[in-house]
């Protein structure tokens, strides 16, 4: 019986000691989002800064921008070094406004906000600008 109890206890203890699981937070490119703190933030890091940035507007909201498609993840730390937040940013595309040309096989994509402007996208054809006279 006691063996049980040790068990049970060394359960709880890890449950309580470990943080909780990553959740996926999700912001478009060119776009920014904030994500507000369980608690106050001493630092913030990004695992790759080429596809999202953070910064800590204060203690207890971050501001995220999405830089380029893709995923990585980002960790909150509290002034005692311990994982405040953590999640899996996913960088989606952005696709308000996007207008996309299909020409047998080939791709071009546009942004139109009101006017339409070239702007490469991955699986566009190679030669989007020169097809469009761009």
């Amino acid at each position: 019986m006691r063996l049980r109890a040790l068990i049970a206890a060394l359960a709880l203890t890890a449950l309580i000691a470990a943080p909780a699981a990553a959740q996926v937070f999700r912001v478009p490119a060119d776009h920014a989002a904030l994500i507000r703190l369980p608690g106050e933030a001493a630092a913030i890091v990004v695992g790759n800064p080429a596809i999202a940035d953070a910064n800590l507007y204060d203690a207890r909201t971050i501001f995220i921008t999405g830089k380029r498609f893709g995923r990585t993840n980002l960790i909150a730390l509290n002034a005692q070094g311990r994982v405040l937040y953590t999640a899996d940013l996913a960088v989606t595309g952005n696709d308000r406004g996007v207008v996309q040309v299909f020409r047998n096989n080939t791709r071009s994509s546009y942004v139109c906000a009101p006017d339409c402007q070239a702007i490469p996208t991955l699986a566009d054809d190679a030669a989007w600008n020169t097809m469009d006279g761009g």
